[in-house]
């Protein structure tokens, strides 16, 4: 894929095979033993794609990741969906066919803000969203999940909303950190260079 495309509301898309739905219990029951962190899944939220009218950010920062307010849940629910659809599309290409309710596959995954860490399974590098997208798969998860420093999170979350994680990796022009972070605790990257002095490396050549 050489670029993406947005298409006209309407527009007709291919469509593929149903997708599993990844639910919060699921999500959380995946792992023993685990650690769950907190993260900020704000993209879903800051691009008011539907629903504009109410500002829902900060109703849903104060909220219990654990236990959402049903107050606002389904306001919370529709801003996802449409949102997680709207990336969905922006290849020409439906990845994640809604559910029998008409929801996204990934709105509860999504929903729950955090990330499950299994610590009985090995560290790998690049291991954003890996437990979540072996339980999409119905695998077992490789890695302990989580994220590592330097993991270049927002390329595999365009990618795995995009296309699925079954198409050219999305960038976002962004590649690496400056610094990179320490191998050894506390793992702090070293101070960034005075203003002038760093120089971004080229970036290879990839599908953006």
């Amino acid at each position: 894929m050489d670029e993406l495309t947005v298409r006209e509301p309407g527009a007709q898309t291919a469509r593929r095979e149903h997708r599993p739905v990844l639910t919060s219990h699921q999500h959380l029951q995946s792992c023993h033993p685990t650690v769950v962190l907190r993260i900020c899944q704000q993209p879903f939220l800051l691009l008011t794609y539907a629903a504009r009218k109410l500002e829902i950010r900060d109703l849903y920062n104060n909220e219990d990741a654990f236990r959402l307010a049903p107050a606002y849940l389904d306001t919370y629910r529709a801003r996802v969906d449409a949102n997680l659809a709207f990336y969905d599309r922006l290849d020409g290409d439906v990845a994640w066919p809604a559910t029998s309710e008409g929801g996204h596959p990934l709105t509860d995954m999504f929903l729950a803000d955090f990330l499950v860490v299994d610590i009985s399974r090995p560290h790998e590098e690049g291991s954003f969203l890996e437990i979540e997208q072996a339980l999409l798969r119905g695998e077992e998860p490789r890695s302990c999940g989580g994220r590592w420093l330097d993991d270049d999170i927002i390329d595999t979350l365009l990618t795995l909303l995009i296309n699925g994680g079954a198409g050219p990796r999305i960038r976002d022009g962004v590649d690496e950190p400056s610094r990179n972070a320490a191998r050894t605790f506390p793992f702090l990257a070293p101070p960034n260079p005075a203003p002038g002095e760093f120089h971004f490396p080229s970036a290879s050549p990839t599908s953006r």
